[in-house]
Formats: structure tokens, sequence, C-alpha cells
């Protein structure tokens, strides 16, 4: 079962998409249950397919990036009139400011090594539960 979207969140609205196989039914009545309302299905049969799928199909898949040629010719252009030549620019260095020379360059932060904190191993110290290996029962 694959929930895809906002699912409302810190107190918002939102909308989320449930794609599950009819193997999956088992598990999406736990989701439901979880949530505790039903979800909507909407069932699509393998075969069916919208326009814009058709025309993936059309091309194969991992063929060249370039892009298709139009079965009609392009329009022609019209003659483009002769550029003038622009005028040479002035190059003058840009003024430096006398602050910005006063001003010491501030010092790199250390590289990650070096911080105080060791580095964190996993999740750390906190494992979600459904993580934990399940306890023996009595």
């Amino acid at each position: 079962v694959h929930r895809i979207g906002r699912t409302g969140r810190a107190g918002r609205a939102g909308k989320s998409i449930t794609l599950a196989t009819p193997e999956e039914a088992k598990s999406l009545s736990a989701v439901e249950k979880l949530i505790g309302r039903p979800i909507e299905p909407l069932e699509v049969a393998l075969g069916d397919r919208t326009d814009a799928d058709s025309e993936e199909a059309e091309e194969p898949h991992g063929g060249s990036r370039r892009g298709r040629r139009s079965p009609q010719p392009a329009p022609k252009a019209a003659p483009k009139p002769p550029a003038r030549p622009a005028p040479p620019a002035r190059r003058e260095p840009p003024p430096k400011p006398a602050e910005a020379e006063a001003k010491p360059r501030r010092a790199r932060p250390a590289p990650r090594q070096e911080r105080e904190d060791p580095p964190v191993v996993g999740l750390g110290d906190h494992v979600p539960a459904f993580l934990r290996p399940p306890k023996p029962k009595r």
C-alpha cells in the first residue's frame, strides 16, 4: 500500500492518494482502521490507457534524447537586418571601497571532524518502536 500526498499534518487539511493492488486488501483495511474511516475505491483496469499514455507508448524507452522532428517543415524566418557594430566599451577598473580593505576576513568554520559533537551512528539514541526487535511473549 502506497500513500501519496499531504495527509493533513499540523492541523491542516490535506489530500492523499492510496495505491493498492487486490493482493494488498489486508494492508489496506489496516490503513482504514488506523485512519478511522474508509478509503473510497476507484478501480482501474490494467488495460485502460489515456491519450497521453498511448503517445508515450509509441516511443521506445531508453532511446535518444534528441527532440522529435515535426512532420511539417519549419516556417522560413524573415531576413534580419545587418547588425551595427557596437562602440568599443571603455574599461575602467571598479573603485575599491576603503572599508572592504580595512575589515579582517572571517575565519572559516572548523571541518565536521574537528567539531565537538561526536558523530551520530544510525538513528542515534532514539529508535522508533516499529524498528525495534519484538519483545518475547510471556
